[in-house]
């Protein structure tokens, strides 16, 4: 394992030995991953003159077809953030041209979302961007080193779920 995580591990041993340090070595990896990868997808889109909260949208839109629109409360859905959130994505994509908004003819009050053909070419050329440097920060895993990493983190997804449901703090 890693000098800082036999650290911590070493340090809270000495310190207060009863506490559970099972969990430091992947924890710290993730959280130390997380950063990397953070960093990573930031220094590519700005190249690109994008962020990530954008290009979620395009994406979403994208692979819903980039022909049928979405209501925003299923963007907001499909990004995973709130109502409010993805009203400051859509107006920034809208300010880009990627994006229209038009009334939803089965509800009077009703918005969807749509890619224009500008959009459509954003997102194709982001995507592909994006996805084959992602692929190339994995290049070093086989399929099935990536297959079992993800087996691993959905079942820690779901114990962080399960963790979460009901606990606070204290």
């Amino acid at each position: 394992m890693d000098e800082v995580v036999d650290e911590i591990r070493t340090g809270w041993a000495r310190v207060r030995p009863e506490l559970p340090t099972r969990s430091v070595g992947a924890v710290s990896l993730i959280w130390r991953l997380a950063r990397m990868l953070h960093a990573e997808r930031a220094r590519v889109l700005a190249g690109l003159d994008i962020d990530q909260a954008t290009l979620e949208v395009l994406a979403n839109l994208r692979r819903n077809s980039g022909e049928e629109p979405m209501s925003p409360g299923d963007l907001a859905a499909a990004c995973g953030v709130t109502p409010g959130a993805i009203s400051l994505r859509l107006r920034r994509a809208e300010q880009s041209g990627w994006v229209t908004r038009t009334s939803d003819p089965a509800d009077a009050r009703g918005v969807l979302v749509s890619l224009t053909k500008s959009g459509r070419g954003a997102a194709e050329r982001f995507a592909q961007i994006v996805l084959e440097h992602d692929e190339a920060l994995v290049a070093a895993m086989s399929d099935g080193d990536l297959a079992r990493l993800e087996r691993l983190l959905e079942r820690l997804e779901g114990s962080i779920h399960e963790a979460t449901r009901d606990a606070s703090p204290g």
